[in-house]
């Protein structure tokens, strides 16, 4: 055999690696239009267009009201959504129109009035929902509020925290200084994180406060801020609110504001199908997301519907929080294998590897039964079962949490 033979099948390893590097990075994108948005979807979430354009009207009829203060200077012709499919194609794009900063975090680009935003991964899970996680949603509204205010120069004059509070404003589709009710499941309690620091750090100013906080409490407070500033009706109200007290900013804040006694979401991104009740959790590469929102007596079982995405090396699973500190964990991995403990003190973070069930396929879904008798605590999945005796079980009742880190989860509580 010549050596031009015995390189041959080498050389077509390489371009099948190529090529198969290259559909990792970029996807056929769907392009489509409402008015001056343009909207860049990856084909694959095509089905979200409607929904999305819907959003995009929706707002910039509310913004130009809400904004009248700062008059238009010049309109722009077009404004642009990208949304990537993940964060390597997110890079890709963001490589094409020279376009700055991390692609990997959601950024509007004022020079080409682009913003572009990505999903946290290109699972199926997330594809086969009826429209975007309610998270993801949160920050296409902020974006596009970025976009509006380009043409805007009495607002783009505004300080930076400013800007993003009121563009923050608008994640819940309608300006508000915080989510509403209904939303709060969507969020975490910030005013809780800021009270705690508060009450270490005395009376500092509230912005110096919140500069030096996590992003989600800090976006937090400066979308109260912003908000607050609006009720002085002048062109530069940001400066009515720069020397607040952070104790001053705290109280106002909490006589209007009361949060659930339930965590809500902690991480991104989390969604609820509204036809269905499911939930799907979504991580980006390596991160965690967990949702602590529903509630069981156990009195009657609770049943639920599991299925983990194929894309990460993900593990997902449930935990009930009961009393003395106690949880009870249910793990649950790609090929559906699970394991159920009970815990106290700090959680596991090691994945779970376990075998593929039998007759089971990576990323099928399995159902899962709690039981509390007097006797203890029951989990069954199929030929899976163990049982917790009253002394070693947590007690009801329970707190019920959803998590998955490095993957999607899609949890559905079932009669």
């Amino acid at each position: 055999m010549s050596h031009r033979r015995l390189w041959m099948p080498l050389v077509f390893l390489g371009l099948a690696g190529a090529l198969l590097s290259c559909t990792t990075t970029r996807t056929v994108g769907h392009y489509a239009e409402t008015g001056r948005w343009n909207l860049r979807l990856p084909a694959r979430f095509a089905a979200w267009t409607p929904f999305l354009l819907q959003e995009l009207e929706s707002l910039e009829e509310s913004y130009s009201a809400d904004a009248a203060r700062w008059p238009v200077d010049s309109p722009s012709p077009s404004l642009q959504i990208w949304v990537a499919a993940d964060a390597l194609e997110s890079a890709a794009l963001a490589k094409r129109r020279q376009l700055l900063g991390d692609p990997r975090v959601a950024r509007t680009h004022p020079d080409q009035r682009i913003a572009l935003i990505p999903l946290p991964r290109n699972d199926a899970l997330l594809a086969s929902f009826s429209h975007p996680p309610q998270t993801w949603v949160q920050t296409f509204r902020h974006e596009a509020a970025h976009l509006l205010s380009l043409e805007r120069p009495g607002l783009r004059a505004a300080p930076r925290w400013f800007q993003e509070g009121y563009a923050e404003s608008w994640c819940g589709g309608t300006p508000s200084p915080w989510p509403s009710k209904m939303d709060q499941w969507l969020s975490a309690n910030w005013t809780s994180y800021y009270a705690e620091v508060m009450s270490e750090k005395g009376q500092e100013n509230a912005l110096d406060l919140l500069s030096g906080l996590p992003s989600e409490v800090r976006m937090g407070g400066w979308r109260a801020l912003a908000r607050l500033a609006l009720l002085e009706n002048h062109h530069r109200p940001w400066s009515d609110v720069e020397l607040w007290s952070s104790q001053e900013f705290l109280q106002i804040v909490s006589e209007n504001l009361e949060w659930s006694f339930l965590r809500g979401t902690f991480g991104r991104e989390v969604g609820q199908d509204e036809q269905t009740g499911a939930y799907l959790l979504v991580t980006a590469p390596g991160e965690i997301v967990s949702l602590q929102k529903e509630e069981w007596d156990g009195f009657s079982p609770l049943s639920l519907r599991l299925q983990v995405g194929r894309t990460g090396n993900a593990e997902a699973g449930i935990i009930l929080h009961g009393t003395e500190g106690k949880r009870l964990r249910l793990r649950m991995n790609v090929f559906g294998s699970i394991t159920a403990y009970v815990e106290e003190g700090l959680m596991k973070v090691e994945a779970y590897q376990g075998q593929t069930p039998s007759g089971k396929r990576a990323g099928a879904a399995r159902s899962v039964q709690f039981s509390q008798t007097q006797e203890g605590l029951q989990v069954q999945s199929g030929n899976y079962a163990r049982f917790f005796s009253e002394d070693e079980a947590p007690g009801g009742p329970f707190l019920v949490e959803i998590y998955v880190r490095d993957g999607a989860f899609l949890a559905h509580f079932t009669p």
